[in-house]
């Protein structure tokens, strides 16, 4: 099952990555810090905090220092599943991960807001969609309409983007408070995840 994550973090190593156009983000672990890979070595080298170290073909492979010790990008290995691809896009992280199970998703997913990430599945599928995965299927229906009203003026609003509106500005325009807003939107993402995880064989929901 492949699942990827939107992670937002307040992290400078990825301001720094996202800077200088890295095509691939390496996490930090334990005492190691996060490098990534960054196609102008010349930009790379004239950059406070940046340490080139191994030419590649696509590239050059630099060492990102400066970051917090409890800036999460800088120790992903608080993650239960390690991601086989980060990149930085627009400030934020995309992790590319391969898990075993929705339920695996879901420990992935919770275990990233404990330590502080504001977290968006972007995309799910029973395979890497380079692969031609097949694309999960969600059943709006199922939520209320309150719900569905709640998540489309966070969308529009561009909520779940790391420059839009906060929850504050989002539960105004719905005329409620922050609590019940994020009541409403913790119900659709529970909602959608759970379909979009629950198992499908032959078109089948549910088949084993």
């Amino acid at each position: 099952m492949y699942v990827q994550f939107a992670l937002s973090v307040d992290c400078r190593a990825v301001e720094t990555a996202t800077a200088l156009d890295a095509t691939e983000f390496i996490p930090g672990v334990a005492d190691s810090p996060a490098q990534a890979v960054v196609p102008d070595g010349d930009a790379a080298a004239d950059h406070d905090d940046v340490e080139p170290l191994v030419a590649r073909t696509d590239g050059v492979v630099c060492r990102l220092d400066g970051c917090r010790d409890d800036c999460l990008a800088c120790n992903m290995d608080i993650v239960p599943v390690e991601p086989y691809r980060v990149r930085c896009v627009d400030g934020a992280l995309l992790l590319d991960i391969a898990a075993r199970s929705g339920t695996e998703v879901e420990c992935i997913q919770r275990q990233l807001k404990e330590h502080g990430a504001d977290v968006e599945p972007r995309r799910l599928s029973d395979g890497d969609p380079t692969g031609g995965g097949q694309q999960a299927v969600v059943d709006l229906s199922r939520l209320t309409d309150r719900q569905r009203e709640a998540a489309a003026i966070a969308i529009e609003q561009g909520y779940f983007a790391s420059d839009g509106a906060d929850a504050g500005a989002v539960a105004d325009r719905l005329g409620v408070s922050q609590s019940t807003l994020s009541e409403h939107l913790r119900a659709v993402e529970s909602e959608l995840l759970s379909q979009a995880l629950r198992p499908v064989t032959n078109g089948v929901e549910g088949s084993s």
